[in-house]
C-alpha cells in the first residue's frame, strides 16, 4: 500500500509478501518507488510483513508505539480494524500471539 498526499507525493508505505523471494508482478516497481522516496527501507522481498499466516479478515495496522522506521517493525498484524483510533493490542511479529490467534504452531 502507498500513501500519497493531495499532491501525489508519497508519504508512507507499507509491504507484504509471502517471503518466496519473489515479489508479485508489478511490485518490484511500487518497492522501487518507495524504496527511493524513503518511505522503505531495503529492496529485500524478506523485509516485508510476512503475509502466510495472516488471515483474510485480519488487518495490517501501525503498531500503538509508532514509530515510523520505514519498515514491518512499524506495523502489527491483528484480527481488528480500528479506523482513526490507536488500536493497544499488539501482534508480535516474531509470530507467537499470531500462531496462538490462528491455532498454528
Amino acid at each position: 500500500i502507498i500513501l500519497r498526499n493531495p499532491r501525489g507525493d508519497i508519504v508512507d508505505a507499507v509491504c507484504w509478501s509471502n517471503h518466496d523471494g519473489v515479489y508479485s508482478r508489478g511490485e518490484d516497481k511500487d518497492m522501487d518507488s518507495i524504496v527511493r522516496n524513503g518511505q522503505w527501507v531495503g529492496m529485500e522481498e524478506q523485509g516485508c510483513i510476512d503475509s502466510n499466516p495472516v488471515s483474510e479478515k485480519w488487518v495490517v495496522t501501525r503498531d500503538a508505539d509508532y514509530v515510523d522506521t520505514n519498515s514491518a517493525a512499524d506495523w502489527i498484524i491483528t484480527k481488528t480494524a480500528t479506523p482513526g483510533a490507536v488500536f493497544s493490542d499488539s501482534v508480535s511479529q516474531s509470530g507467537e500471539t499470531l500462531r496462538k490467534l490462528t491455532g498454528g504452531n
